[in-house]
């Protein structure tokens, strides 16, 4: 089916689109997290947008610059971007709030 949107808008409205899902899969399922959601949505919203500059800059500069075939310029983009974003996530977006210092006698 075509609805006349050229393939650069809408594979950016597929990405906008898959934000929330991925927000509340990622949260719930992937993470568990237990943190106020205000704070997880900002910060996966930020990883979402740096994520997409990065493997748009990455992509370019392989195919571009370094004159690597499309198709292996992707997959290498993918290899990179999806592990750090697994990290990025655990560590920063859905990280478990810090337990309070135990005292001295219970350490």
């Amino acid at each position: 089916m075509r609805v006349g949107v050229s393939t650069g808008p809408a594979g950016g409205l597929a990405y906008l689109s898959s934000i929330p899902v991925g927000f509340v899969l990622h949260r719930v399922f992937s993470f568990e997290s237990t943190n106020r959601v205000q704070k997880d949505a900002f910060r996966f919203v930020v990883l979402s947008g740096v994520s997409a500059w990065f493997a748009g800059a990455l992509l370019s500069f392989l195919t571009s610059d370094l004159g690597i075939r499309f198709e292996l310029s992707l997959l290498l983009t993918i290899l990179v971007v999806a592990p750090s974003n697994y990290v990025a996530m655990r560590l920063w977006v859905f990280m478990a709030p810090q337990a309070e210092a135990l005292p001295l006698q219970d350490r």
